[in-house]
């Protein structure tokens, strides 16, 4: 007589497993740290997202600390953010003048200064319009 798991596995419907390798994981991990989306990911691996992200939370759920992909995604893109940083942070330290200005803008409110010196010797108030005369 068979047992109950050899009867379920003896009748399986649907699509058959896909097996994610530790190259498949680096390819998964460096796309959300550029900030692929997993849904997308998923079709890349032939996939359903749900089953996607259940195979992430798996994975990497301990890991992490997190029981949703979205937590696992969202830690992922910091991740790429904070390489995205330092490299910007090296180009400017390196001599880059324009990623100093640019970082000086974006993290120390820094611009450049604009005048607009602008002075009418009487109110405008109102504008007249001609009228073609026939």
């Amino acid at each position: 007589m068979k047992t109950k798991d050899e009867i379920k596995s003896a009748h399986k419907v649907g699509r058959p497993e896909v097996v994610i390798t530790e190259q498949d994981w680096k390819i998964i991990n460096q796309s959300l740290m550029s900030g692929c989306d997993g849904a997308s990911i998923a079709r890349h691996f032939g996939m359903h997202p749900d089953t996607f992200y259940t195979k992430v939370v798996e994975k990497y759920g301990e890991l992490y600390n997190i029981s949703l992909f979205s937590d696992y995604s969202k830690a992922k893109r910091i991740e790429g953010d904070n390489l995205i940083r330092n490299k910007q942070f090296d180009r400017a330290n390196s001599g880059s003048d324009t990623m100093l200005i640019w970082l000086g803008k974006q993290r120390l409110g820094q611009k450049e200064k604009v005048e607009n010196d602008i002075h009418f010797s009487e109110p405008i108030t109102g504008v007249i319009i001609k009228k073609d005369e026939d």
